[in-house]
């Protein structure tokens, strides 16, 4: 035989048919699901945190502005609606409306339990607005209350 017709005879060198992208890899289609439950956990909790963040925000709002009303006439009646507001944000932080109705030594270890007050600001809170003239709330027991507004857990 000739060796010229048996080269002939031969082929070129083919590459392999390159390798598509498409359809993934299993290992590929759970990095894809995993990712996606990570964006939809993280949009729920933005959510959730932004629905807290507004609540904390006018709860804040409304205690400066009970501060300012208190501050310009220290009534029983101010001190009364301040009363409310913290008794408001507290329901609303714990989803339970029967925070609402607290009154005497259940009022003082609600308020014990959420805010770092002192003993005078605890007794005026819990007692000054049945007193036909209560004394004055101090400024350090406004920022103490902003500080435990800002503390609670809201839902």
């Amino acid at each position: 035989m000739d060796p010229s017709v048996l080269l002939q005879q031969l082929r070129d060198v083919h590459s392999p048919t390159p390798v598509d992208w498409w359809p993934l890899a299993p290992g590929w289609w759970a990095i894809i699901a995993l990712v996606c439950m990570l964006f939809a956990l993280g949009i729920y909790r933005y959510w959730r945190g932004r629905h807290a963040r507004a609540t904390r925000r006018a709860s804040l709002q409304a205690l400066s502005k009970q501060q300012e009303q208190y501050q310009h006439d220290a009534s029983p009646e101010a001190l009364n609606e301040l009363v409310k507001l913290l008794k408001r944000a507290i329901a609303s932080a714990q989803q339970d409306p029967g925070s609402l109705s607290l009154t005497g030594d259940a009022w003082r270890t609600c308020l014990q339990t959420h805010f770092n007050l002192d003993a005078h600001t605890l007794a005026l809170l819990t007692q000054g607005h049945y007193q036909a003239h209560c004394p004055i709330l101090t400024d350090k027991a406004f920022v103490e209350l902003k500080k435990g507004l800002r503390r609670l857990q809201y839902v």
